[in-house]
């Protein structure tokens, strides 16, 4: 019988062949890929916030503008928004107050800065931040932004905006994460030993054995001397020795004793007389230290600082008093008790 020859495909019908087979693998390779694609877009979770703002206890440190509050954190970063509904207080961000304020956000991991924008509204909007404090309410992490300074829109500020950073950090997650790193990082006992991943072998185990019957000598040793009997050679106990009383030195003639002594009769020489120092001329400063009773309630007095020569005053005591504050004190320092 003739052989009956099959028709072999051509180019066109190979290559339709091979692109169907890359598309029946496609779906394959894109669900092997898609958990890890989850993961990677995974977001953090959701946890409360409480933020407490603390207005300082200065004249006309409170405001009736909006505040607004951003934080940066070791894994992410929380956008700006307005700090409203106080807890504490209906009118927030008065004088020597302290408002709470409770919202939910992504975990942004531990805080580690704060920026703090005012919008004034009305007359003296000024705003003198004392401190923000953060809790995560999810592991009680706290986080502290020190201020103590004014907010207020000015030429080289007009947006009324601070960075401050964390001053105080206490994140029960970061430490944990930092002492299992310091374990890690820590060679255990027998790595220090045998090195890593190396078991102590016969020569260590000698070795050891060697230093626990030394070291059970030395104790029986010591409890013998202890006793009053010191081993030999032999092993046979030995009595101590009997020590012979120390000699009593032969008596001198009484002229040499005198002889012996009088360097010890003869008077101490002298001290010379350190001359005193002057302590020098009293620094000068042209700012003073002044104080005033507040117009609307005179038992408050208020404390300012007033320069003699420029005519200008202000709250807040300027580096040059400071200096000359620390100059002064160890000026009266010296003239009380000069060298």
């Amino acid at each position: 019988m003739p052989q009956v020859l099959e028709a072999q495909p051509s180019v066109d019908q190979q290559a339709q062949l091979a692109s169907d087979q890359q598309q029946q693998q496609q779906p394959n390779l894109q669900s092997q890929q898609h958990p890890q694609q989850q993961k990677q877009t995974s977001q953090p979770p959701i946890i409360q916030y409480q933020v407490t703002v603390y207005t300082g206890d200065v004249l006309g440190a409170g405001t009736d503008g909006d505040v607004f509050l951003a934080l940066e954190g070791s894994q992410g970063r929380m956008e700006e928004r307005q700090l409203v509904g106080s807890t504490t207080n209906s009118n927030p961000f008065e004088r020597n107050k302290h408002d709470i304020f409770r919202f939910k956000a992504a975990d942004i991991g531990p805080p580690l800065s704060a920026t703090v924008r005012l919008i004034e509204k009305g007359l003296g909007a000024a705003w003198y931040l004392d401190r923000i404090e953060v809790v995560n309410t999810a592991n009680n992490g706290t986080a502290a932004f020190v201020c103590k300074n004014w907010l207020q829109q000015t030429k080289a500020n007009p947006q009324a905006k601070v960075l401050l950073p964390a001053t105080q950090v206490y994140w029960p997650e970061a430490q944990q994460h930092q002492q299992q790193q310091e374990k890690r990082d820590q060679p255990s006992h027998q790595q220090e030993l045998y090195g890593a991943g190396k078991a102590p072998d016969k020569q260590h185990r000698q070795q050891q054995q060697l230093l626990q019957e030394t070291s059970q000598q030395e104790l029986q040793q010591q409890k013998q001397v202890a006793a009053g009997t010191q081993p030999t050679q032999n092993g046979q106990m030995q009595q101590p020795r009997q020590e012979s009383p120390p000699q009593q030195p032969q008596q001198q003639p009484p002229a040499q004793q005198s002889k012996q002594q009088s360097p010890q009769q003869q008077p101490p020489p002298s001290q010379e007389l350190v001359p005193r120092v002057a302590p020098g001329p009293q620094p000068t400063c042209s700012w003073q230290s002044c104080s005033a009773p507040y117009p609307d309630d005179p038992n408050y007095v208020v404390t300012y600082y007033y320069n003699t020569s420029t005519g200008v005053s202000q709250y807040e005591a300027p580096a040059e008093y400071l200096q000359w504050q620390n100059a002064h004190h160890q000026w009266l320092k010296r003239q009380q008790d000069p060298v």
